[in-house]
């Protein structure tokens, strides 16, 4: 049961609740069993109390709050004013919790409103009944929050909440309600998994640009065409490794999400989803192959060559255009590969001098810099003509096909004379081509992705 003296003192204002809280921090806050529309409660506001770890309003019944009304008299949320506009509703604008905060079977028989407010670990609202809206809007969460077997009816407000660590928004096990009427998580931030298993979505779930550390789970959930994932951001951190899991149950919930990502048309949703699958994939795969029995020892050393292939792939893939997703990321590496194989060619290069300048520059060119001019010694740096010959050699790499046979040979006897072209020069040309083709796919799927995704 409740504390007279607590319920005294929070008859008597957040200042003089907050004082009291300093001077007793270690005591717990007990307002349990409490029915808040007895006229001599009714207008409680716990705006922007301080109540501490274990505060307990498990099993309280709040009336209703008039919070439309407060907006419209620009009345601020902590002003002793607003309590004419109170009628039991519960009314935590902005108030703070400590750890385990116990919330538990309550009802809430009006909008309840927990705009802002603050919540250490543990927060507990299982098996409470929001007959009106559910406002937790701009709230933040510690881990292991819990509303488990809760009764929605109206609006689930949470847009722009923060939960730092998972939370359970799944059915009772024993049974009870699983309709969600409509949610609004937009913008919302989930540390950890979110479990909606065995619930059903009867309106729209709006999870706009919300951003998720680890995939929601809605393997278990009914009505998941109402979901709305545009803009969402998924990504999987689980565990030491980014990306990573051993988990098969977290594999099937990002497949499921991705159905529904592409059920719904979020396209960009559907494809970070895509990429979060393959790399679970890859953690899965090592899984298997370290589970996998030496009675067997080819199955297993398969089962290892295919994890590791495949892990090094999905790397390249990530590191050239991070899975499809960037397009500048493939035109950085264009320009990198291509600058670096220009500096290379012009390493290999042998500058021009008297010993090589017959063959390269022609007898007639050779024989008038002997007599009209003093002749060349060799030098380290290249001739405005073997300048042009390396420009036309790197370009005929970058490009295939884009410099006649005969310019080409000029500029490789420019190069690097009678004696051919070394080589390195030829693995060099090979490798500049092949990147090059392999960037310029990895370059048009991108932009594909691009706009299929459309604006976010």
């Amino acid at each position: 049961m409740a504390k007279a003296e607590h319920l005294a003192l929070a008859r008597e204002g957040r200042d003089a609740w907050n004082k009291w809280r300093r001077r007793h921090a270690g005591e717990r806050a007990d307002f349990s069993a409490t029915d808040f529309t007895a006229p001599d409660l009714a207008q409680i506001s716990f705006a922007g109390f301080e109540f501490g770890a274990g505060a307990s309003f498990a099993n309280c019944v709040f009336g209703d709050s008039d919070h439309r009304g407060v907006a419209a008299k620009d009345l601020s949320p902590y002003a002793p004013e607003v309590a004419p506009f109170l009628a039991g509703g519960a009314w935590f604008y902005g108030a703070r919790f400590g750890d385990g905060a116990d919330f538990a079977g309550c009802a809430f028989e009006g909008v309840a409103l927990f705009q802002n407010a603050v919540f250490g670990r543990a927060a507990d609202f299982a098996r409470a009944a929001f007959h009106g809206e559910a406002n937790f809007v701009g709230a933040r969460f510690g881990s292991d929050a819990s509303f488990t077997g809760t009764e929605f009816a109206g609006v689930m407000q949470f847009e722009r909440v923060r939960f730092a660590g998972p939370v359970s928004f799944a059915a009772a096990a024993e049974g009870g309600p699983t309709a969600l009427p409509r949610l609004v998580f937009r913008q919302a931030r989930f540390g950890g998994e979110a479990n909606f298993a065995g619930r059903r979505l009867a309106g729209r779930a709006d999870f706009a640009h919300a951003a998720f550390d680890v995939p929601p789970d809605f393997t278990q959930t009914a009505g998941r065409d109402q979901l709305d994932l545009h803009g969402a951001c998924f990504r999987l951190r689980a565990g030491l490794i980014p990306g990573w899991t051993t988990r098969t149950e977290t594999l099937a919930a990002i497949r499921t999400l991705r159905t529904a990502a592409r059920d719904t048309n979020a396209n960009a949703a559907e494809r970070d989803l895509l990429v979060l699958e393959r790399r679970a994939e890859r953690g899965v795969a090592w899984t298997s192959a370290h589970r996998a029995a030496w009675a067997e020892p080819l199955r297993k050393l398969g089962l290892y060559w295919r994890a590791l292939i495949g892990t090094k792939l999905l790397f390249l893939y990530g590191l050239f255009s991070d899975c499809g997703r960037s397009v500048l990321r493939p035109l950085l590496w264009l320009a990198i590969v291509n600058g670096a194989a220009y500096f290379a060619f012009r390493m290999l290069a042998k500058p021009a001098s008297t010993t090589m300048g017959r063959a390269a520059r022609g007898t007639w060119t050779w024989m008038k810099s002997i007599f009209v001019s003093q002749p060349s010694v060799p030098g380290t740096t290249l001739s405005a003509e073997q300048e042009k010959s390396l420009f036309e050699f790197w370009w005929s790499s970058a490009v295939p096909g884009s410099i006649a046979r005969g310019a080409y040979e000029k500029a490789a006897l420019s190069l690097f004379g009678a004696d051919g072209i070394p080589r390195l020069a030829h693995i060099l040309q090979a490798s500049q081509t092949a990147l090059n083709l392999l960037l310029v796919v990895l370059l048009a799927l991108a932009l594909r992705n691009h706009f299929r995704a459309g604006p976010a």
